[in-house]
């Protein structure tokens, strides 16, 4: 979960009863409101899930995590538009509907405001990043293989070698 406050299991748990109740609501809701990322949950249904009114709960999520309920909804659809740009060649408009995005508008501008680029031009120097690496990993294979060849050759020169020595002796 994106929190603001380290209250992580080991060393850095909460202070006090109130804050522990408030961390274990907030994990739990973490939790619920990633499986239902592509569902545009509204901030009653999520104040609901943890047993907050809405303005309380509004005010306790904005001081957990840093951003308001609607930012940090619209973050957990980005990780996922961004990992189906990266796996997927589903069409961008595609990916915006099964991501919970109303319209390839809408996607678009969340995501350049988050990436800093186009949905396209990520998928686009995704795929050039992983072709780059396609080719490095190819190179580097080439150079073992390459030198466990030459390794076989020498291997095989120095046992004629040592055959014709054992014939001269």
């Amino acid at each position: 979960m994106l929190m603001k406050k380290d209250y992580s299991d080991s060393l850095a748990a909460p202070h006090n009863d109130k804050q522990r109740e408030v961390y274990i609501k907030f994990r739990s809701l973490a939790e619920w409101l990633a499986m239902h990322s592509s569902e545009n949950v509204s901030m009653d249904e999520a104040a609901n899930h943890v047993g907050y009114s809405k303005f309380h709960f509004a005010r306790l999520f904005k001081e957990y995590t840093g951003m308001t309920f609607n930012d940090y909804q619209t973050t957990l659809k980005l990780k996922e538009v961004e990992r189906q740009l990266s796996d997927t060649d589903l069409q961008i408009s595609d990916i915006a509907m099964s991501c919970g995005f109303n319209n390839l508008t809408s996607l678009s501008r969340s995501f350049k405001k988050q990436y800093g680029c186009s949905p396209s031009q990520f998928r686009n120097r995704i795929r050039r990043s992983k072709k780059r690496s396609y080719r490095q990993i190819n190179w580097a294979a080439s150079i073992e293989e390459t030198a466990l060849v030459l390794c076989l050759k020498i291997l095989s020169f120095d046992c004629a070698q040592t055959h014709t020595f054992d014939n001269i002796f």
